[in-house]
């Protein structure tokens, strides 16, 4: 499985002839198009960690997604494989109820019981729930064209303030992360992807050592990042922009993203790392355009090769060949003294059981399950196509939004199997 993985696009919404980044950009898409010609190959996926916009404004994104496209013809990779999170830049923190929010942010990251601080507004208080939200809505727009929205943030963002006390929370499906799979498996195993949003309680009074040492760390409640485990079968994939230094609580955090995630993906600190602890790799990704001033930062992507291999004392080992490209002022070039090979043991949880085949996924020829699901939430049929392919194994929920209708709809969809008659539905 091959992934190309940057972060920190940080798009102005400035003019072309301005535009200090776009020989960089420009060298990326030739590099990587020279490469997949080259080596006879394309990538699988893109992953992105947050920072897409500078200011969270729609322009932004709308630049974003024309040099996504280009990226994706370059890497022979469908937009649908595109995957990202939200950063620190793609939140508008000047957006309507800003003090208050910071007031927010501060409680949450300040609190011994922020957890339940949290709780308690998902079930009473809605009204602070969007307002921490509301900076988010153009980036949660953008997203809805990739598949990598938060249930939760589409949810809350979908609905008028005035009506919150009518927003009903689901625990199954209104998830503040989002989880998928990356095509159709590695060598037998699921390979499950999660993104997570660290930017939520971010303003800008947050931490930041040597520039912000007094500053508020972020609030990442444990049920943004508890949906992957490590059982039999699957490979998890987290992904995340601010890393755990930025957190409050890192200690904690930590010891649980390793119990649950062989591969952690982060970005924001524009300097490309990468280590292996507790049997978890950890890549701090750098920043493809990290802005001026500081001759530190260098213009990065990352190529990530995925491989399942049986170990020598039975199992088998994930191997992970990072490759690190840095922009030497004229192209990207292969970075020998970043780039690194890790190799993670994937444990049998269940003594008792042998490690079950992938069930068969009922698939037209060419098209992702994933692929499937962004073509159903953007259809302007969708209300019809549930209608009619309702066996009463479905009801419309009138109270909830068309959304989460849309996600309850697919849940249906994927317990029986049901990805090829939907997608003759979606294309009638």
């Amino acid at each position: 499985m091959k992934i190309l993985q940057i972060s920190d696009i940080h798009w102005h919404n400035i003019h072309a002839l301005t535009d200090v980044y776009r020989d960089i950009r420009e060298g990326l898409i030739q590099d990587i198009r020279n490469y997949c010609y080259e080596k006879a190959t394309i990538f699988d996926h893109i992953l992105i960690c947050g920072d897409i916009a500078y200011s969270g404004n729609e322009v932004e994104y709308r630049k974003a997604d024309e040099f996504l496209n280009e990226l994706c013809n370059a890497a022979g990779c469908k937009p649908s494989e595109v995957f990202m999170v939200p950063g620190n830049h793609d939140k508008n923190i000047f957006a309507e109820c800003k003090s208050t929010r910071e007031i927010l942010n501060q409680t949450l990251a300040k609190s011994d019981k922020n957890d339940e601080t949290l709780c308690d507004w998902i079930e009473n208080d809605k009204t602070s729930l969007q307002m921490l939200y509301h900076p988010f809505y153009n980036y949660d727009q953008f997203t809805t064209n990739y598949g990598c929205t938060e249930p939760l943030m589409r949810k809350l963002l979908s609905q008028d303030i005035e009506n919150s006390k009518d927003i009903i929370y689901n625990e199954k499906n209104d998830t503040m992360y989002w989880e998928d799979e990356l095509g159709n498996g590695l060598n037998g195993y699921h390979v499950r992807v999660y993104g997570v949003n660290t930017a939520l309680t971010s303003d800008l009074q947050d931490y930041d050592p040597g520039v912000r040492d007094d500053g508020h760390k972020l609030f990442l409640p444990k049920i943004a990042y508890k949906g992957g485990h490590k059982t039999d079968g699957n490979i998890n994939i987290l992904m995340a922009h601010h890393p755990i230094l930025f957190l409050a609580s890192p200690d904690n955090i930590r010891t649980d993203l390793d119990e649950r995630y062989q591969i952690q993906l982060f970005g924001h600190v524009h300097i490309s790392k990468s280590n292996c602890e507790n049997n978890a790799v950890h890549v701090f990704s750098g920043s493809l355009q990290p802005g001026e001033g500081n001759q530190e930062y260098r213009p990065v992507f990352n190529m990530i090769d995925l491989d399942v291999r049986p170990a020598e004392n039975g199992g088998d080992n994930l191997h992970i060949n990072l490759q690190v490209h840095y922009w030497n002022g004229r192209r990207f070039e292969y970075d020998i003294n970043e780039s690194s090979q890790f190799q993670v043991k994937l444990t049998n949880n269940n003594r008792w059981k042998e490690r079950e085949q992938m069930e068969h996924i009922n698939l037209p020829e060419g098209i992702s399950k994933r692929e499937i699901r962004i073509a159903f939430t953007k259809s302007p049929i969708a209300r019809e196509i549930m209608d009619e392919m309702d066996k009463g194994l479905f009801c419309y929920d009138n109270s909830q939004p068309l959304y989460s209708n849309k996600m309850r709809f697919l849940d249906v969809i994927m317990q029986y199997n049901l990805w090829g008659e939907l997608w003759s539905k979606i294309n009638k």
